[in-house]
């Protein structure tokens, strides 16, 4: 464990690893309001009642891409899919879930494989605002510019923001990340993760599990966990390009 005792997945909040409560939709920490279309990839993963849980983004016209932690106990009965709109209380096209695939190698104490596919039960109709994410085919060890985008919190106690975000955040090597996080967080960056920081105080918070980040219009990470939020530690995601043929093999049309 690390800092307070708290690993927070940024999806749900975990005490002691022992106890979930789903995370409150709200926008990224030190983000900017996204255009409609700008990320025509990003979807809401929500409730049978309409409750933003997770983010998500759309690998075909059938699939999203998220993390596990996401969609670990879900069934597609309480799990709707809402795709073209960046406002949480309005727009948006909902799609129900057909069938949930949570990677099998996915460990809930140590987020060790954190990666999921659902498949929607109708096709998802492209657009000019609605559309596939390429996925990354190579690991990218670091890089300055990538983007984040989702609907998580604004801090730990933040308000919450209707309106989808996104920040710059900079891709940077595992080994500094690990620096940066210290001995506590052993055993919890893996060989597929990878990492992302920002110096000024951009990051992921609760809500934002199972975003995409994009570099260079490619997904390299899916957001899994970190200290929250937008903090000096690096935020931790699942590495895509580690992952390519689990999800080419899991999201035939």
């Amino acid at each position: 464990m690390f800092r307070s005792s708290l690993l927070f997945l940024f999806g749900c909040i975990a005490i002691s690893a022992a106890v979930a409560l789903p995370g409150r939709a709200g926008r990224v920490v030190g983000g900017s309001d996204a255009a409609e279309g700008q990320f025509p990839y990003q979807v809401s993963l929500r409730s049978a009642a309409g409750a933003h849980f997770c983010g998500g983004s759309i690998v075909n016209s059938r699939w999203i891409l998220t993390a596990a932690h996401c969609a670990a106990g879900r069934t597609p009965v309480n799990t709707v899919v809402v795709v073209d709109t960046v406002t949480l209380d309005a727009g948006g096209v909902a799609h129900g879930a057909e069938r949930i695939v949570v990677h099998p190698q996915y460990s809930e104490g140590n987020l060790a494989n954190d990666i999921a596919v659902i498949r929607v039960a109708v096709p998802i109709v492209f657009s000019s605002r609605v559309g596939p994410v390429s996925l990354a085919a190579e690991l990218l060890e670091a890089g300055a510019g990538a983007t984040l985008s989702g609907w998580g919190q604004t801090a730990v106690t933040g308000l919450l923001s209707n309106h989808l975000q996104f920040a710059s955040v900079d891709i940077i090597t595992k080994e500094e990340c690990m620096n940066q996080h210290g001995a506590g967080t052993v055993g919890r960056i893996h060989e597929f993760s990878m990492c992302a920081s920002s110096t000024v105080g951009a990051g992921v918070c609760m809500g934002d599990g199972g975003s995409p980040l994009t570099f260079g219009g490619l997904q390299e990470g899916i957001v899994s966990w970190g200290v929250p939020c937008g903090g000096k530690e690096p935020d931790v995601y699942t590495r895509v390009s580690a992952y390519r043929t689990w999800i080419a093999q899991n999201t035939v049309e």
